[in-house]
């Protein structure tokens, strides 16, 4: 298809997409990228037919192309190689201005296609990738060996396309040149569809406190590391958990710990939560605990604070400012001792101070939330030499 000098057609690669949630928030930052697109942008997204860690496709979805208002999507069952075949004979004709890549490691949705860009079987003018936190520290401190040596090599690649890479704020981007060297960074906060006002908070006839955890589990989160902590708080608690088993393994670890527990300190599964529902469990809640080993923004973080519930959280996250303005805690060591001191604190304070705790929550989240801007990040990217 010869390019439209009036149209800025974008071809998107990303693992997981709606109508999947359980691969958290980069599937709702790319689903508000292409919700805010402006006219003129043309963007054509490929995924996969299924959510994460599930073994049955969309109805009706799969190897299928969907309309939606500002973009099309095709999901594809990756193991169908005529559902490949298909995809690329079609992409192939199409002169793109971007290619969007929204991971670096994935093997399927950004590999292939920057080896493909690199020979020439995808014409596009620039390649903008987002790493949604896999450069981050804690991310890089898991499975360490092989993704040094896997970046070594993604290096040589990466190079010769001269790629932008997005990144969520500033500290991602101080991530990104850790790990990438010098290069070109567009900072683009993730976009979110968060109401714009709080929910009011009701206060708790518990008075134990109450806390929960909202995610996926996996080690970069440290929820092993919350629950071992509880073993230190001298008081009673009661510790929520809901979210898909990302590893198997680590939540085997987490269930050992649970076991050693003594009494009074209870902890729950709850299983998965619909995206519809996160907030509602949030607004029941004295405090939201994420030891997270890193977040190139935290969704979960702005719709818990949306609920009104406080946040107990590493500072490896763009909300550190946010939460010591009055939005929760930020935990600048990351360890068992320091997590229990600030769960025992909060189980000392009475009912009440809670619910004036969980009160400035809200106000914290209204104050963040009147002052956000934000701009699309392909209206970033789309210089006047590309129109």
């Amino acid at each position: 298809m010869p390019h439209d000098k009036k149209i800025f057609r974008v071809l998107a690669a990303a693992d997981y997409f709606e109508p999947g949630y359980r691969a958290g928030g980069a599937i709702r930052s790319v689903a508000e990228i292409i919700n805010t697109l402006k006219p003129g942008v043309e963007l054509t997204l490929i995924t996969r037919d299924r959510d994460l860690g599930r073994r049955q496709p969309y109805d009706g979805l799969s190897g299928k192309w969907r309309d939606c208002a500002n973009a099309r999507i095709y999901y594809i069952n990756v193991r169908r190689i005529e559902h490949w075949l298909g995809f690329w004979k079609i992409i192939r004709r199409t002169e793109y201005d971007l290619l969007y890549l929204n991971s670096i490691w994935s093997k399927l949705f950004t590999m292939p296609f920057a080896l493909a860009m690199m020979a020439h079987a995808i014409k596009a003018r620039a390649v903008l990738i987002a790493p949604r936190g896999e450069l981050s520290a804690g991310a890089l401190a898991v499975k360490a060996l092989k993704k040094k040596l896997l970046l070594r090599q993604w290096l040589r690649v990466l190079g010769s396309l001269s790629p932008m890479w997005h990144a969520s704020s500033s500290s991602e981007a101080a991530d990104i040149k850790r790990a990438m060297g010098p290069c070109r960074i567009v900072i683009s906060a993730d976009q979110t569809a968060l109401p714009e006002l709080p929910m009011e908070p009701t206060e708790s006839s518990k008075e134990t406190l109450q806390i929960v955890y909202v995610g996926r589990i996996a080690p970069i989160k440290n929820l092993r590391m919350s629950i071992a902590a509880l073993q230190l708080v001298d008081a009673a608690v009661d510790f929520d958990i809901y979210g898909p088993v990302d590893d198997a393994r680590y939540w085997a670890e987490c269930q050992r710990e649970i076991a050693l527990l003594p009494p009074g300190r209870t902890v729950t599964y709850r299983g998965e939560l619909l995206p519809s529902a996160v907030r509602t469990v949030f607004s029941k809640y004295d405090v939201f605990l994420l030891p997270t080993g890193g977040e190139n923004f935290g969704h979960v973080i702005a719709e818990s604070l949306s609920a009104s519930c406080p946040v107990v959280c590493s500072a490896n996250t763009p909300w550190t400012s946010i939460l010591s303005e009055g939005g929760g805690s930020v935990l600048l060591e990351l360890n068992e001792s320091r997590i229990a001191d600030e769960v025992g604190r909060r189980a000392r304070l009475s009912r009440a101070d809670r619910f004036k705790d969980r009160i400035h929550a809200g106000e914290v989240y209204r104050h963040w939330r009147a002052t956000r801007t934000e701009e699309n990040v392909i209206d970033q990217v789309r210089p006047q030499t590309f129109i």
